[in-house]
């Protein structure tokens, strides 16, 4: 013969809050990390001046992509997988 039975019901107890006030955080202190010091350096001296033009230089563009699709084809993890 076949019995149901019932289902176990659990009730968890009611939390409140351990804190009567909002959270406050600190504010960060100032790191001497010699690789933070780094990137901010490098980000600083080596920053290029970005514009944006009207009509960008097609034939610079082309060259630049060529070059990084050479660089794709000539790294040995790479499948070429469109022929």
């Amino acid at each position: 013969m076949l019995q149901i039975k019932q289902k176990l019901h659990i009730q968890l107890p009611h939390l409140r809050k351990p804190w009567s006030h909002a959270l406050h955080f600190s504010k960060p202190e100032p790191e001497n990390d010699e690789l933070i010091d780094a990137i901010d350096d490098e980000m600083s001296v080596n920053d290029d001046d970005w514009q944006l033009v009207e009509r960008p230089d097609t034939k610079q563009l082309v060259q630049f992509w060529e070059k990084v699709e050479d660089d794709v084809q000539h790294d040995p993890k790479w499948i070429q997988v469109d022929e």
